[in-house]
């Protein structure tokens, strides 16, 4: 997966990954 960039949000506790491959596309991550 080629990660653009990552931005954290620690009040929600989530994490957002936006990809190059999939632009416009973003991929929430539950930590």
């Amino acid at each position: 997966m080629n990660i653009a960039y990552g931005v954290v949000d620690l009040h929600s506790g989530k994490m957002e990954v936006h990809s190059k491959q999939h632009e416009g596309t973003t991929i929430t991550i539950i930590l």
